[in-house]
């Protein structure tokens, strides 16, 4: 957790090339590694916040110097930062026993769960946006700071007893955010995390330094965990967060942060790319950069640009629901594309090979009658090939490995950012890509551009739901006719697509109150990127 000031260099060198900006990466990762990773520490780190972070060295910085540089003694100290992460709260006990394991009901609502001691919400919980709410308990009318809560027995019917495998509920391979949290008061059970990030860093150090120990515990912390987001702390074994519709039905037994939604689908994604690059012996590959700086939430994130399919070059990541289905939940896939060609990575995560009917979606087949031939790529590359019948290819994945899989059709194209001109971005002079509005003013501006061809201004004012009557957005491009978008419910923001590159675009805003009152904005501008000398 944390940016360390060598990860920023090391991403500025692998963006520009600089070789000033890697020889002060290196010193500075150097001096972490002497002052930090192998320094003996003194005395115990007792009851910390964000022990993640302070307890333990950057196992994701250091792996980044590994990957970046390519030199060893980088991956050493990553792997000795892990080793420490692990003993410092990662769960390793109790062993998973053999057999099943009862949910008892009536034992977890006996001893609590997350929201439950005494019922007094911290005033920190259960926003979504200005409403605060928590899946089965009722708020007061009033809520001001902290608040005590009751629950609704009727969604708390949900909390159900249930006969599991005992692996499915075991904690290990998680670990605590808070130091603090080994010794909560009131009997109340120790909770982990769902959001374990550094467990795909976890997965990778196994690749690369060939551990086993290291490749489990990313592994079990990322795969048969929940159906869908489970929230984040869990402080009883229990199975109700790990159903699909948890998230919209409740009852919330594990803190469910709204915030906290998109790194959690971050880190799964990470995962998958990690788990095909990994599985194919590194044959699938794709560019990465790092999203950092929420907390411990960092991990990679792709789609940027091309990568590698076994033998095909130039492929983009391709995640999309529906583009493939498969009739065995064992089957994990990973998509990717270039003009006329679509691939899939098709993991098996069980022990025993699978035999798995693969049926093309409507993007892949155009819609129409399909039957050919598909290419199959085992782990070391050898390649085969299956027929397709009907849009329905069967293959048979081995355990705990995968198939790679490509389809020839016309109907499949790279996206449509792909012709950007990315060299050409770098040696564009800024515009004025942010406007803000000035003292007792209001209305921001943006500008959202990744293509040098064309832009888009955003704009906004920050006034929340029933706050205003109505607002209204004056705009014009260039020196174009003013337009008006009435915007009458929160949220109060446009996009407005500038199809002109040199085009400026200028605006204003008037709202009208509840009260009737009406004001308006002084005028701004933005500019897009401008052609380079």
């Amino acid at each position: 957790g944390g940016l360390l000031d060598f990860v920023e260099m090391i991403h500025r060198y692998k963006i520009t090339g600089d070789p000033d900006m890697l020889a002060k990466a290196k010193e500075r990762a150097d001096e972490y590694v002497r002052d930090v990773v192998w320094k003996v520490p003194e005395g115990l780190i007792a009851g910390v916040s964000f022990e993640l972070m302070s307890a333990s060295p950057n196992v994701p910085a250091l792996l980044n110097m590994y990957e970046i540089t390519g030199e060893s003694r980088y991956l050493d100290a990553a792997r000795d930062a892990a080793g420490q992460l692990l003993a410092n709260g990662t769960w390793v006990q109790p062993r998973v026993p053999e057999g099943d394991y009862l949910v008892d009901a009536s034992a977890l609502n006996e001893r609590g769960l997350f929201h439950d001691p005494n019922r007094a919400i911290s005033s920190v919980h259960g926003w979504n946006h200005t409403t605060r709410m928590i899946l089965g308990y009722t708020f007061p009318d009033k809520i001001e700071g902290d608040v005590v809560v009751n629950r609704v027995p009727e969604v708390w019917e949900r909390l159900k007893d249930e006969t599991v495998p005992a692996w499915l509920v075991s904690r290990v391979g998680r670990n605590m955010e808070h130091g603090t949290q080994l010794a909560w008061p009131n009997g109340f059970d120790s909770p982990n995390i769902t959001m374990n990030h550094y467990s795909v860093d976890f997965f990778r150090i196994g690749e690369y330094a060939d551990d086993d120990l290291f490749r489990t515990i990313g592994r079990v912390e990322n795969i048969g965990t929940a159906a869908n987001y489970p929230g984040y702390y869990i402080n009883n074994m229990m199975t109700l967060y790990m159903y699909e519709d948890y998230p919209y039905e409740g009852p919330d037994v594990t803190a469910i942060e709204y915030s906290h939604i998109a790194p959690y689908h971050i880190k799964l994604t990470d995962y998958l790319f990690t788990q095909a690059w990994a599985w194919s012996g590194r044959r699938i590959e794709f560019p990465w950069f790092r999203q950092y700086k929420y907390a411990y939430f960092d991990n990679k994130v792709y789609g940027h640009a091309p990568g590698t399919f076994f033998d095909v070059e130039g492929v983009w990541p391709w995640l999309k629901r529906g583009l493939i289905t498969v009739d065995n939940k064992q089957i994990d896939w990973l998509g990717a594309r270039k003009n006329d060609l679509f691939c899939a990575a098709l993991m098996n995560e069980d022990l025993d090979p699978v035999t798995v009917t693969v049926t093309l979606g409507e993007e892949i087949t155009g819609g129409r009658p399909f039957s050919g031939e598909a290419t199959l790529y085992e782990k070391g590359g050898r390649k085969t090939t299956a027929p397709i019948r009907e849009g329905k290819i069967t293959v048979t994945v081995p355990a705990r490995s995968l198939v790679g899989l490509t389809v020839e059709s016309a109907a499949v194209k790279e996206p449509a950012f792909a012709s950007v001109d990315f060299e050409s971005l770098k040696n564009r002079k800024e515009g004025n890509a942010i406007a803000l509005p000035g003292e007792g003013d209001f209305g921001t501006g943006h500008v959202l551009q990744i293509d040098p061809r064309s832009w888009f201004a955003y704009s906004f004012i920050p006034n929340d739901a029933g706050e205003l009557r109505n607002a209204t957005l004056n705009y014009r491009i260039g020196e174009g006719n003013w337009r008006k978008e009435v915007i009458d419910k929160y949220p109060y923001e446009k996009i407005v697509e500038v199809s002109d590159p040199a085009a400026p675009f200028t605006f204003y805003w008037e709202t009208t109150g509840l009260d009737g009152v009406w004001s308006k904005s002084k005028e701004r501008t933005l500019r897009p990127l401008t052609a380079g000398e």
